[in-house]
């Protein structure tokens, strides 16, 4: 396969830290979980961004780059993620507060 045919590295990290995500909540699921839900919020965000940019990458060489897929499987899932994640950590994070835990 030549290598421009080749997808971007970036769309493959973002399936990447969807997994590492994935296997975050299951391997830490006895840690806090204010703890657990802003480390994968961040994760999350890393993976949304480097498959939005294998997406723009994908759309600059005008498709002749292959993995356009996978980029758009891996921004979408880690931006679901994300946003996911970044409820249950700022609910946790206000319970917290409110039963004196924090602060």
């Amino acid at each position: 396969m030549p290598e421009d045919r080749r997808e971007p590295l970036l769309a493959r990290v973002s399936l990447l830290f969807l997994l590492i995500n994935i296997f975050l909540w299951v391997g830490f699921r006895n840690v806090d979980v204010l703890i657990v839900s802003l480390s994968s919020t961040l994760i999350a965000f890393i993976g949304a961004i480097a498959g939005y940019r294998a997406q723009r990458r994908i759309r600059r060489y005008g498709g002749r780059i292959q993995g356009e897929g996978m980029a758009t499987v891996g921004y979408y899932a880690n931006l679901v993620l994300f946003l996911l994640a970044l409820l249950l950590f700022c609910y946790s994070f206000a319970m917290a507060v409110l039963r004196g835990e924090i602060l």
